[in-house]
């Protein structure tokens, strides 16, 4: 079962080893760097396919793999 804590941590370790810091990430989606730590803890519901496809895009991978991740599929 994929929890919002496994992907904030998949999330987190991506951000890292491109680093890319929390504050720049969060710069890069428009979204404060708050929520993006609280989505790296679990502490908020998975964000929306759309917002994990611009994360995926900032952190060069496939948008598919962050979104099976997240448990989401992929908009056709």
């Amino acid at each position: 079962m994929i929890t919002t804590t496994s992907f904030g941590k998949t999330l987190r370790e991506m951000r890292l080893s491109r680093r890319i810091t929390l504050r720049e990430f969060a710069r890069r989606l428009g979204l404060s760097a708050a929520y993006i730590s609280q989505v790296e803890r679990g502490e908020v519901a998975m964000p929306v396919e759309s917002r994990i496809a611009d994360m995926a895009q900032i952190l060069r991978t496939d948008a598919d793999e962050l979104l099976a991740q997240a448990g989401r599929v992929a908009p056709d």
